[in-house]
């Protein structure tokens, strides 16, 4: 695995995206790149406006999907559990309330019947040490996600392993 957050770690990490065209894998591991050494940061503060842009388009591209996108991380993760006799798997389930976006189609009723959204199961993989192995979003209600529910599920994944590293420090 890279050891740093920049092109190399992303090409790793993105590059056997499923993505159906090699344009699409590019821009994936770029975005991964440009975004890793700002994890903090939201799209429009993590990038430039013309990338802002193409992050957009891409997202809205039909062909872009969660699965496709993982595909290549999901692989890597799975080869660094394997060299581990035990793994850690860190889960969070977070509730998008998107009543307030009546015309959002494909909504299901969350929490309550006056709540329309969908849940986001998000799962970190990591070693007894506390090294972050590699996480996975899942959509309880398959609703392909667009980059702003992405990006919140990644903010999650690096939220659930900062408290863990914050944890494992603190025994």
């Amino acid at each position: 695995m890279a050891t740093g957050y920049g092109s190399d770690w992303a090409q790793e990490e993105f590059g056997g995206a499923a993505l159906g065209d090699a344009r699409l894998t590019k821009r994936l591991v770029g975005l991964a790149a440009q975004t890793a050494s700002r994890p903090h940061c939201s799209f429009p503060h993590a990038l430039s406006p013309a990338d802002l842009k193409a992050a957009c388009r891409f997202f809205d591209n039909p062909a872009v999907d969660t699965d496709g996108m993982l595909a290549g991380h999901l692989v890597q993760t799975l080869q660094r559990m394997e060299t581990l006799p035990v793994v850690l798997a860190v889960q969070d389930t977070t509730e998008f309330n998107l009543t307030h976006l009546p015309a959002t189609e494909g909504l299901d009723y969350c929490g309550s019947k006056f709540t329309r959204g969908f849940m986001l199961h998000s799962t970190l993989a990591v070693s007894l040490e506390g090294l972050p192995i590699g996480g996975y979003l899942n959509s309880k209600h398959d609703r392909p996600p667009g980059a702003t529910v992405l990006w919140r599920g990644f903010h999650a994944l690096h939220e659930i392993s900062s408290m863990y590293l914050i944890m494992r420090k603190n025994e």
